[in-house]
């Protein structure tokens, strides 16, 4: 029960939109990162990986066909290019999930990146400052420990000894500021500032923010749901577009146009393997970088909103976490 109000009543106090937008100035870094680490991971592949091709059914890869002057390569290649099923399997090509890791990987960096991070950090931190419940909550805490802050005053104001009338003078000092702290500007004050005497409940969410969103930015659920996300806006459907524009080029530097028959291409694959077959994945990292990156980039608040609201559903589940354990000691 104590488990679920405690989620209940931090969803209620953390928007994770409000967070969301803080983060879209900075865009710009992650289409950056993003043309840089796919052109680096297709600089990296073999010219015969990128003239391959992934055999998938129902979302999971059954088998690759590799680049050869065979008829079953041809076939798989025709009917890629035709956007046709292969003997009931759907096909995509052997770049894919190439882009699609380096493409997460970077979505993954941005956001574990220290900006980016301090914005989630800040934005979480502020939220829960700047909530009624917690307000009362540390102001209680206040007034709780007087007497223990009172006395770590006169600690720091009297250092080693003090005279009877510096004494008085720190009794006096301590006194004025335990009365303003005590005040509603005091409270409101120490309820801005956060964590300078909160306990309980307010002290470990304010302690645990930073340790939380790094767990998030480094979770698995994390990796998939952003994989999830970059398929859902097309990634994976933009990556077969220019693969198949860019193998309709290589096939017409030998005189081909069109789809031939499979007779036709075999002995022509054999030629591609002459013609240009060696820069190819050069070719495909001029073009594929810029095309994922301005892709992400018009449907960056839709992938935005997606991380971030998860970052903070796993944020919450563990702050949850924590307020359980507290509750079961207090």
């Amino acid at each position: 029960m104590y488990n679920q109000a405690a989620s209940t009543f931090l969803n209620s106090v953390i928007d994770y939109r409000e967070i969301a937008q803080a983060i879209e100035a900075d865009k710009s870094a992650l289409g950056y990162e993003i043309r840089r680490k796919i052109r680096f991971a297709l600089m990296d592949l073999e010219p015969s990986t990128c003239l391959s091709f992934r055999l998938v059914k129902n979302g999971t890869f059954k088998r690759e066909v590799q680049l050869s002057a065979s008829l079953e390569y041809a076939q798989v290649l025709i009917a890629y290019m035709r956007e046709d099923k292969y003997e009931g399997y759907a096909i995509e090509s052997s770049v894919t999930p190439v882009v699609l890791k380096a493409t997460e990987q970077a979505i993954v960096g941005f956001y574990s990146g220290e900006e980016v991070q301090e914005k989630i950090s800040e934005g979480i931190s502020n939220q829960i400052r700047q909530s009624r419940i917690i307000k009362d909550i540390l102001a209680k805490d206040i007034k709780a420990n007087q007497t223990w802050l009172k006395h770590e005053i006169k600690t720091l104001l009297a250092d080693e000894s003090a005279s009877s009338i510096a004494g008085r003078m720190i009794d006096s000092v301590s006194d004025s500021i335990v009365s303003f702290l005590s005040s509603t500007m005091g409270q409101n004050l120490m309820a801005a500032i956060g964590k300078f005497m909160a306990t309980g409940m307010g002290k470990i969410l304010m302690q645990q923010i930073g340790i939380v969103v790094a767990k998030a930015l480094a979770s698995g659920v994390l990796k998939s749901v952003i994989l999830m996300a970059i398929k859902k806006i097309g990634v994976g459907i933009l990556i077969k577009t220019v693969v198949g524009k860019a193998i309709i080029a290589l096939l017409a530097l030998v005189g081909i146009t069109g789809i031939p028959l499979a007779w036709i291409i075999i002995p022509i694959i054999a030629g591609v393997l002459i013609y240009e077959y060696n820069s190819f994945p050069e070719k495909l990292a001029e073009k594929i970088p810029n095309s994922v990156a301005a892709n992400i980039n018009s449907n960056f608040e839709s992938l935005n909103n997606t991380v971030v609201e998860e970052i903070v559903s796993v944020i919450t589940g563990d702050l949850v976490g924590h307020l359980t354990k507290v509750r079961k000691f207090e």
